[in-house]
């Protein structure tokens, strides 16, 4: 019955309190509506901005050296680490299997000793290691992967949640996508973006409707990337508002028969 009357309530604002029509309300829900616009939107190519991330504070890296005698590479390795790796998209804390990047930015491998690859990309690190691993091997092959690669979603979406990336790459609508798509409460011009660079909070107003994502460098999400969708009016009325009518309501329905009451008692 409450989520009866709640949808009675959403029903009668969409059709007598917001203004404008369906017209302007379809606006407010449709992704990148540029190509609507477009002569020939079939034909239409946006470039998409690179990716390539940069290890931070606090990542959990899986490095694993190899070489044509495995047994010379042994002691480079960590032996407690799991060849098996998760590869699909999954809600919760992600694998903490790998080497931790402390405070200072290192990591300590077995042999190799501490290295410092914060704020290195992938291929910066790979070839880092690589120079190192090669005072000992000849032509060694270094593998690595982010393990703890993980964006968080909040606000008006189905799911809500923070989700592991297998593939240390994910855009915003793969994202969004994980969560079961955004309510019809959700403001899709005003996302809003955190994301820690450096050990600094960084916020980024995104609109879902437009073209632009699609070549904006925040089109990729970076790991610990926080998305939040902000709730329209009609939301944060029933949440809010209505509760309150609610309890005046009551209040004034309890005194209205505590008074009738007592007049046909006298």
């Amino acid at each position: 019955l409450k989520n009866s009357f709640k949808y009675i309530i959403y029903s009668f604002l969409f059709v007598f309190v917001f203004p404008g029509n369906s017209c302007k309300t379809r606006q407010k829900l449709v992704y990148l509506q540029d190509f609507e616009n477009s002569n020939d939107s079939i034909n239409e190519s946006i470039k998409l901005p690179e990716f390539n991330f940069k290890f931070q504070k606090g990542d959990i890296v899986v490095i694993h050296i190899s070489s044509f005698d495995k047994e010379v590479a042994r002691p480079f390795n960590n032996e407690e680490e799991k060849s098996v790796t998760n590869s699909s998209y999954s809600a919760g804390n992600p694998s903490t299997e790998g080497y931790l990047i402390d405070e200072n930015g290192e990591v300590n491998l077995p042999v190799i000793g501490k290295l410092k690859i914060v704020n290195l990309t992938k291929s910066e690190t790979t070839k880092l290691i690589s120079s190192e691993v090669e005072l000992y091997i000849k032509e060694p092959v270094i593998s690595l992967r982010l393990s703890n690669f993980k964006v968080t979603v909040l606000g008006s979406v189905t799911h809500p949640g923070t989700f592991s990336v297998p593939n240390e790459r994910i855009s915003i609508f793969e994202a969004i996508g994980l969560t079961g798509d955004l309510k019809i409460t959700g403001k899709r011009k005003n996302v809003l973006l955190v994301r820690n660079e450096q050990g600094i909070n960084k916020k980024i107003r995104l609109d879902l409707t437009s073209n632009d994502i699609l070549s904006s460098p925040y089109f990729y999400l970076n790991q610990n990337d926080i998305i939040y969708i902000e709730p329209n009016y009609a939301e944060r009325y029933s949440s809010t508002n209505l509760k309150v009518v609610g309890g005046l309501m009551a209040t004034f329905i309890s005194a209205f028969f505590t008074i009738l009451f007592l007049s046909l008692r006298s």
